[in-house]
């Protein structure tokens, strides 16, 4: 193999359309370039990656194409390390290379590995794609590219998109985010492909780095995370097809364009997109929206829908008292954004308890922080108050060590009882709180035991959480028998949803994804409908001849597999089943325990799905061209995959299965790969040189530059130039000891300790620092990371030019010591102009093109596209009704108990569209009218409980409101500034 010298950063001269030249001449993204002995300097493989999805109901088909160029004198092979989608199946796959088209065969791990290594020395191109045990982690490898040449590898998956109150979502992952390597792990590190010789020279996967260890740090052991590239980034060419009749659309971290046909939906990114964060879009349409329990069946496999029945939904409100454990993530990936929306996050989710209910605080990095010593504790105003303060003091440092933290969170219950401050057993006592006002009644009923879990989820550590979890849950069950439940919170541009899906699926609970930018209060409200626990436990389907995805492994122990096969159905989450079987199947029984331990059983008519009939937009599972049995095979694997990670002496028998299941359905999965060989023509002489190269990634949108210098990837003080990019960064090479992602272990430093970096010959130092290229077009120009999208013919760049003085000034006064900013030239402050101006446009683009919390008409989609707001945006709705949930005390009330502010916050919220029944501030109106029912009755009392009275009769909220909000505006007192200004606010806006 021929030795890879050095990398280093082309630097961008000038900007053509939406491209980047080089100063060498190269027209593409990238900036990176790989230099080698024989061929020079070249840029990275990866051209770009194509990206076509379409939606059919709830069933999605998406075709992946990933090009790649050799620009170099000698052979190559290339490495890209990628995530999917957890729960989509790799059906098809495809090596083209000019009018060539070869198909891929599915071949056991190993037996591929062999194959493509033996095309590699004989000189055939080849491709070959594996899946990494236990995670959401690809590995695309091709082979033999000869110089100035094109390589596509195309690839299918299939998936059925999740369901959650009529809305589904589509998440294409983009890129492996670093991942921390905890302590303690060479029990549980991946197999990885053996070493074998190519070339005459020994190697194991081509470019991984080898962990070093930095000062303090962990113990490394080897994982599939690939290389950051400092610049550029690789194209991504996206659209995504939604048929049916789209009701909503929104997408949380680009801006988008859209094209409106009859019953059809295209959605592509609005500008320049690449690999650095996921493309996320949520849809609903009149099928989402009517979900109901069913069943349908081709014979083959069937799919079952279990949706909560009204009538249980409804008697789901009686609240049991909670016992809430908060976890926070402030490990160092989490800095930025992300622990700003995670501490928001934890501030919602604990000011939705009511008296009665007692909480729990824990953050986390490689250490951990406890409010109150760690006791449970009273929700009353005094502890709510100190909460928030220890809330607004975190901030992001050290490594992510999870499971300390988990275990902290799963012993508050594991005494047979949580105790409380006070250090007694806490009695479980059940809370209905209603309009009406009355009383918690106390019951021999327990409390309803939780952990919300909020991290970025970017570990490696994922086997060993799994089975410490399910341990963990097991110790920690009550009188009754019953688990505490673990639901999950992801917040990232690059979520690791393999994590964080296990986690809660193996605790009972429901995992819920979320981006920097979206609404977070809003998530958190919806989330606060699970936390009162599962309409259904236990769930299963029964039908003749039909075989479930859960069936039990010959030697699961009993307890497993009944928490594994625990099923939980959530209001507005339903199920769905896919099983193998069905055929003259004409009904189903979908059974269940309830909340008062009745067994619940539903009949359930089966449809049957014609396999000649064309795909129906107008249900979400009943087309003929979903992939049932991909799909049945991929839930089946999931389920192995939890169960070789809770219990691993069963690996060896649940990995023959996988391996059988994807060998039958062709399926790339963690035991059966996909090989595509050229077997007719040699295009490399065995002694001409191979170069092999590890394609880059992109540090994920919204993480901390200053991460990267802070020891993890490199070392150096941080400088800033023009760009706004580190000029002294260090890029590691094929082989180099580098730390491990995300390894320290204190807050990181800006000159990191001479253990934590690569040093020697290991690295070569890279000048990435370039003056940005001014664009001809209004006020930016093309290049870095960021938001980029075309709009009115402005490019929005990425803020990555040169500041103006008042921003220069600013930015050096809260630089950290080491960090220091190019001054401004005089000639900027016409560029800061447009940079203003872009900043307003990129707030009405992303506005307008469906990226906020609000759900937004399709219809109306084209003609807001247009606008171009020239001032600040103003306070929206949904910021006043997430102010008034931040204002309202532990109680119910607000401003300190007074039934002025509480009326006035009431009504509000009534013109906002909150009530007891509806919105996501069900819970803040809910705690406002149960403390104003007992209080003495005044008027205006009376006037707002008749209001709520009327709008949750069906009566409009404004005409029944205004002229009450109106009358008490005028008659106030003034006593209750912030919450008066926040009604005289919304009534402004409603009339």
């Amino acid at each position: 193999m021929a030795p890879i010298e050095g990398m280093r950063v082309l630097r961008v001269d000038h900007t053509l359309g939406d491209e980047t030249v080089t100063a060498h001449g190269e027209s593409h993204l990238g900036a990176l370039v790989v230099v080698d002995a024989h061929a020079g300097e070249t840029p990275l493989p990866l051209q770009k990656v194509v990206v076509r999805a379409s939606v059919t109901g709830a069933a999605c088909e998406t075709h992946v194409t990933q090009v790649f160029r050799n620009d170099a004198a000698s052979h190559m092979s290339a490495t890209h390390l990628f995530p999917l989608p957890l729960d989509a199946a790799v059906t098809h796959m495809v090596l083209k290379a000019g009018d060539l088209v070869v198909q891929a065969e599915t071949r056991p791990k190993q037996a591929a590995q062999e194959e493509f290594e033996q095309a590699e020395r004989t000189g055939h191109r080849a491709a070959l794609m594996s899946k990494e045990d236990g995670s959401d982690v690809h590995r695309l490898q091709v082979t033999n590219l000869p110089p100035n040449c094109d390589v596509e590898v195309q690839f299918t998956l299939v998936q059925m998109l999740k369901c959650v109150d009529g809305t589904l979502r589509w998440r294409f992952p983009t890129v492996v985010a670093p991942r921390y390597t905890p302590k303690h792990q060479s029990d549980h590190q991946p197999e990885l492909p053996v070493a074998s010789d190519v070339d005459g020279e020994k190697r194991g996967l081509p470019g991984l780095p080898i962990c070093g260890t930095a000062t303090d740090a962990p113990v490394a052991v080897e994982w599939p995370q690939p290389p950051l590239r400092l610049s550029g980034g690789t194209r991504l060419d996206l659209e995504l097809i939604v048929q049916g009749a789209v009701k909503t659309l929104t997408c949380s971290q680009h801006a988008v364009s859209m094209e409106l046909g009859e019953n059809i939906v295209k959605v592509r990114p609005a500008g320049i997109a690449t690999l650095n964060k996921d493309f996320v879009v949520s849809f609903s349409t009149a099928a989402s929206k009517a979900i109901a329990t069913s069943a349908f069946t081709n014979s083959e496999y069937s799919a079952v829908v279990v949706q909560a029945p009204a009538s249980m939904v409804e008697a789901s409100k009686l609240r049991l008292r909670r016992q809430a454990v908060f976890i926070i993530d402030i490990s160092g990936s989490m800095g930025g954004s992300k622990i700003e929306t995670s501490k928001r996050a934890l501030v919602s989710a604990l000011h939705a308890l009511v008296p009665g209910d007692e909480f729990k605080l824990i953050a986390f990095d490689n250490r951990l922080e406890l409010f109150e010593r760690g006791h449970l504790v009273e929700y009353t105003d005094a502890n709510v108050k100190r909460a928030d303060a220890w809330i607004s003091k975190l901030e992001a440092r050290g490594g992510t060590e999870m499971l300390p933290a988990l275990k902290e969170g799963f012993n508050t219950f594991s005494s047979g009882g949580a105790i409380s401050r006070a250090g007694s057993i806490v009695s479980g006592v059940v809370a209905s709180v209603m309009p009406g006002g009355s009383k918690p009644e106390k019951s021999n009923l327990p409390a309803f035991r939780s952990l919300l879990f909020i991290t970025d989820g970017q570990s490696w550590d994922e086997a060993r959480l799994v089975q410490e979890v399910a341990a963990l849950r097991d110790a920690s069950r009550d009188a009754n028998g019953t688990p505490p439940t673990l639901f999950t919170l992801g917040i990232d541009t690059a979520v690791n949803e393999s994590l964080l899906s296990r986690l809660a699926r193996i605790g009972g609970g429901v995992c819920e994804l979320a981006t920097p930018s979206d609404d977070i209060e809003a998530i958190i409200m919806r989330m606060e409908t699970d936390f009162g626990g599962s309409v259904l436990q236990k769930v299963e389907v029964v039908g003749s001849g039909l075989s479930l995805p859960y069936a039990a492994l010959p030697g699961t122990s009993p307890g497993l597999f009944v928490s594994m096969n625990a099923m939980e159905l959530y209001t507005g989450r339903p199920l769905v089943f896919l099983l193998r079987g069905g055929a003259g199947l004409s009904q189903v029984t979908v059974r269940g325990i309830d909340k008062n331990g009745q067994l619940v059983e539903l009949m359930t008519p089966v449809v049957t799905v014609q396999q000649s009939g064309a795909a129906s937009t107008e249900a979400l599972f009943e087309h003929a061209s979903a992939n049932y049995g991909a799909l049945f095979a991929k839930q089946r694997i999931l389920y192995l995959e939890d169960v070789m990670m809770v219990q691993p002496d069963l690996s060896q028998a649940a990995k023959a299965e996988i391996e059988r299941l994807g060998l039958e359905f062709k399926l790339v999965t963690s035991e059966t790969s996909k090989v595509a060989v050229e077997k007719s023509t040699s295009v490399r002489d065995q002694s001409a040189p191979l170069v092999h190269v590890m394609q880059p990634v992109e540090l994920p949108e919204s993480w901390d530059q200053g991460f990267v210098a802070g020891g993890v990837y490199g070392a150096g003080p941080a400088r800033r130039n023009r760009s706004g990019l580190q000029t002294d960064a260090f890029i590691c090479l094929s082989g180099a000891s580098v730390p491990p992602a995300m390894c320290m272990a204190a807050p990181p430093p800006q000159c990191a300790p001479a253990g934590g970096m690569a040093t020697g010959e290991q690295c070569k130092r890279a000048d990435v620092g370039m003056p940005p290229a001014k664009s001809k077009k209004k006020g930016g120009f093309i290049g870095g990371s960021g938001f980029m999208s075309s709009m009115g013919g402005a490019v929005f760049g990425a803020r990555a030019g040169r500041m103006s003085a008042p921003r220069y000034e600013a930015a050096r006064a809260a630089a950290p010591e080491g960090v220091c900013y190019e001054a401004p030239a005089e000639d900027d402050c016409e560029f800061e102009a447009g940079n203003a101006l872009l900043e307003q446009e990129e707030a009405a683009v992303k506005e307008s093109c469906f990226t906020d919390s609000s759900e937004a008409s399709v219809e109306a989609a084209p003609k807001a596209r247009k606008r171009q707001e020239k001032s600040a945006p103003k306070k929206t709705m949904a910021d006043a009704a997430g102010e008034l949930a931040r204002l309202q005390s532990a109680n119910g009330s607000f401003d300190n108990n007074s039934v002025e502010a509480t009326c006035f916050a009431v009504l509000a919220l009534l013109l906002l569209g909150h009530t007891t029944a509806t919105g996501i501030r069900q819970r803040t109106v809910l705690k406002a009218v149960t403390w104003l029912s007992s209080q003495p009755s005044n008027a205006l009392i009376q006037q707002t409980l008749q209001a709520l009275e009327r709008v949750e009769d069906g009566e409009p909220s404004v005409s029944v409101c205004m002229p009450v909000a109106r009358s008490a505006l005028a008659a106030s007192a003034h006593k209750s500034a912030a919450v008066e200004e926040v009604l005289a606010c919304v009534v402004a806006q409603c009339a």
